[in-house]
């Protein structure tokens, strides 16, 4: 990251390319920060636009870093350039990345949330609704969340995590918290949205590609192209299956 080169663009001038921004790339509306490349890993970032309403953070995200080319008298020359082939796991909330959204209204945290930094949520007035999924509580440091109303915002997570939560740092704030099996509506991105109801699985939102379905065990169970409609798939039995598509893979139970 962050690396100053040279490139001849046209033939007539070396414009330099360098990153500009705080965030280094965005997917889906949601801006990431690489915290390591090594590992892999990214933060949630404050972007250019504010978010608002209903953010989904996935487990994983294709990325790079975002790199832009600058003309000698120091114009921006088209938008950033980001090579999306690499793969990234989401595991922090970065310093004051959602503070001061009003308009952010639920957030789900994925399993693979580990840290929720200095004010990320700071001022987030109308935050009335907080999905984590991860088994352990994410560390938070004591401004993450000042100034959300915590006594009206539910705390949901996962069955049999209920004591861990209101032990842990600052999740104890929170007075409503529920656990859940989450086997209702789960969204892995802001576009698409996968349910369990009785004996089916319910996509909707993936609009091309194929769509693989595991059992627990990882044993193969159906392979479906993605129509980009509602798809309904039936199963034979009930029980916990993984849905997979576009490199990502989300857990759902029928």
């Amino acid at each position: 990251m962050n690396q100053i080169r040279r490139i001849l663009l046209f033939g007539c001038f070396f414009p330099t390319i360098f990153n500009i921004k705080a965030y280094d790339f965005e997917h889906e509306k949601i801006y990431y920060k690489i915290t390591s490349e090594s590992e892999a890993t990214v933060g949630v970032d404050r972007g250019t636009t504010e978010y608002i309403g209903k953010i989904v953070i996935p487990e994983e995200v294709q990325g790079g870093d975002g790199i832009f080319v600058v003309g000698p008298g120091g114009e921006i020359i088209g938008p950033p350039v980001v090579d999306y082939s690499k793969t990234y796991r989401v595991t922090s909330i970065e310093e004051n990345a959602f503070g001061g959204c009003l308009g952010v209204e639920t957030v789900t945290f994925p399993e693979s949330i580990v840290s929720v930094n200095k004010c990320a949520f700071q001022n987030c007035l109308f935050l009335v609704q907080i999905y984590c999924l991860g088994q352990v509580p994410p560390v938070c440091d004591s401004s993450s969340f000042d100034n959300v109303n915590k006594k009206d915002c539910v705390l949901y997570v996962p069955k049999g995590r209920l004591a861990a939560y209101r032990n842990a740092h600052v999740w104890k704030d929170f007075p409503m918290i529920v656990e859940s099996d989450f086997s209702g509506i789960v969204e892995i991105q802001n576009s698409v949205r996968i349910s369990g109801k009785e004996d089916r699985i319910i996509i909707d939102g993936i609009t091309e590609g194929y769509v693989w379905i595991y059992d627990i065990n990882g044993v193969l169970v159906k392979t479906l192209p993605a129509t980009g409609e509602r798809m309904e798939i039936r199963l034979q039995e009930r029980g916990i299956y993984l849905v997979k598509y576009a490199g990502r893979t989300v857990k759902v139970k029928i």
